[in-house]
């Protein structure tokens, strides 16, 4: 009996040892794992700091050449725009840096440059819908731009619907970010390479014919969706890119070649930093979700 009196008066205070040593052993393990999470992020936060430091200099030798006071040459230009493009193609509008260097080349001429140039437009391009397609939808065209000559007025494109792959932030169902597109091609400008649309957009949900924006406007091989798009409701964009245009014009002024072009759906959050949200989209989707909670 005394035994047992004495291991029980042992094992109380053994179990406060033990129960101590873990607890103080998983403090230790806490206090390791968060002096190693500060260190991480220390190391995060100087690299993102060295790496804008880098950054901002890039920006701002790139840019000097197109509005510093001594020109410099069309192959220095072109580098630069290569750095602009491929460190600043989801913050910059590129468009007219690519348009002002376009319109410097020489009929007949510079043909090795151009094509340098129209080769960057192109991966730029492609770059962006490849961002934008894993949260949206895409669909490809082909344009005969020869249909101009039997048909002066507009060439039709068939119609398509496309709907969003993220899930959007509103309360919104798959069905009611569905969205139906029609494009009709009406005009092609040589001098600038630009051909111009009309765009239908109206919610699947809606009867045929009822559109949410109707928008015309011109675009061409420099046109990026990141920044030139359209505003839907919902804080939705879409935009076309002009992926391929090979076209001439006879003396009878009657349009020859083809184009390829993308129509791109994307949730706006996808959009470039400068395609900021209006108040009153963000004041909507707050009301949404309010009124979604209160419902439950």
């Amino acid at each position: 009996m005394n035994k047992v009196l004495i291991l029980s008066g042992l094992a109380f205070p053994l179990t406060i040892a033990v129960a101590g040593y873990f607890l103080n052993q998983r403090l230790n393990d806490s206090q390791i794992a968060d002096a190693q999470a500060r260190v991480y992020a220390d190391l995060l936060s100087k690299r993102e700091e060295g790496e804008t430091a880098v950054r901002k200099d890039m920006f701002s030798s790139a840019i000097k050449s197109f509005v510093g006071e001594k020109p410099s040459t069309l192959d220095q230009q072109i580098l630069n725009l290569e750095m602009l493009a491929y460190n600043f193609h989801q913050s910059l509008d590129l468009g007219p840096l690519f348009k002002h260097i376009h319109r410097q080349f020489k009929p007949g001429a510079d043909e090795r440059l151009r094509k340098r140039v129209e080769s960057l437009a192109t991966e730029v391009a492609w770059r962006q819908l490849s961002d934008l397609n894993e949260a949206g939808g895409i669909a490809e065209f082909h344009i005969d731009l020869e249909k101009f000559s039997s048909d002066p007025y507009y060439i039709l494109l068939e119609p398509k619907e496309l709907k969003l792959k993220q899930k959007p932030l509103d309360s919104r169902t798959p069905e009611q970010t569905t969205r139906r597109f029609k494009i009709e091609v009406l005009d092609y400008n040589p001098a600038v390479r630009e051909l111009r649309f009309r765009l239908h957009v109206s919610p699947a949900g809606l009867p045929r014919g009822v559109d949410e924006a109707d928008r015309w406007f011109w675009a061409g091989t420099f046109d990026f969706p990141l920044i030139d798009n359209t505003r839907l409701s919902g804080g939705d964009r879409c935009a076309i890119v002009v992926n391929e245009l090979e076209a001439t014009v006879g003396k009878d002024k009657k349009v020859s070649g083809s184009a390829r072009i993308s129509l791109t759906y994307f949730p706006a959050s996808r959009a470039s930093l400068k395609e900021k949200r209006y108040y009153d989209e963000v004041i909507e989707e707050m009301l949404s979700n309010l009124k979604r909670v209160k419902a439950r």
